[in-house]
């Protein structure tokens, strides 16, 4: 049967977790509440000190497994927890982060059955210190070219794949960094283009990997990319740089511009 045909695909759902029990509870909550119930919801845990275990205990269903073991950071924990996976869809959502409402799960189904994509993407609440600070991230029409330079996002969270393209595509590599889920998401685009789901598919709870993480690094993280992918500004490294030296005074002002915004709203 092709793969749209699918009336109801096993939906493998991988949360990372590693000493974040609150955020791990929002988790599971969201995802135990959904109307759309052919789920696995892969917990794979780096070795958790605080009462992680006991929050996935603390709410038993025979389609949630948890698994803890030392890991090598967040995507060699993600990796891990993809290889148990046996869903025919696979979404990423780690600790902290939850499904947007109870009908999340069957919006998606519902998309990949009719429109028989192989990865698509939704929009994604970010989460502020503040209210005020929190806004709705949606990019219906991601640019290649944006996404290479670190001007565009693919919005990891709100991310579904064909398991079967993730097998033929690879794991992520860890060596990329905090853009190493941007980097998965390039090379799926080669494989497959994106359809953009016009729903708000997560909540996005800032941290991770990004923690700590100075915009000179980001740079050099995508320059790496760029070099493995063969697709260096301009086609040569020298022509890259200047680009790049552009980039990072552009988010220096934008920076600065957010940061004065933030301080005349908590004045007003």
């Amino acid at each position: 049967m092709p793969r749209h045909q699918r009336l109801e695909p096993l939906v493998s759902i991988v949360t990372v977790n590693r000493n974040n029990a609150l955020g791990l509870k929002r988790t599971i909550n969201s995802v135990q509440q959904q109307t759309y119930t052919r789920w696995q919801h892969i917990i794979q845990d780096g070795g958790s000190t605080d009462t992680s275990l006991d929050v996935a205990a603390a709410v038993p269903d025979q389609r949630r497994s948890v698994v803890t073991e030392q890991d090598g950071g967040i995507y060699q924990g993600m990796n891990l927890g993809l290889a148990r996976a046996s869903g025919d869809l696979v979404w990423f959502l780690n600790s902290g982060d939850e499904l947007n409402d109870s009908r999340s799960l069957e919006r998606v189904v519902t998309s990949y059955r009719d429109r028989g994509w192989r990865w698509a993407y939704g929009s994604v609440t970010m989460l502020g210190v503040t209210p005020i600070d929190t806004y709705v991230y949606r990019r219906p029409n991601i640019k290649r070219k944006r996404v290479l330079n670190g001007m565009q996002t693919f919005p990891h969270p709100a991310c579904v794949y064909e398991r079967a393209l993730l097998i033929e595509i690879g794991d992520y590599r860890p060596e990329f960094g905090p853009p190493a889920d941007q980097e998965l998401c390039l090379r799926a685009e080669r494989v497959a283009p994106p359809y953009f789901i016009d729903e708000i598919l997560s909540i996005f709870e800032p941290g991770g990997s990004a923690i700590g993480v100075s915009p000179r690094e980001y740079e050099v993280r995508f320059r790496a990319i760029r070099r493995d992918t063969g697709e260096l500004t301009g086609g040569s490294r020298f022509t890259d740089w200047v680009s790049e030296g552009a980039r990072r005074m552009y988010r220096h002002a934008a920076l600065q511009r957010s940061t004065m915004r933030g301080s005349q709203s908590r004045q007003c």
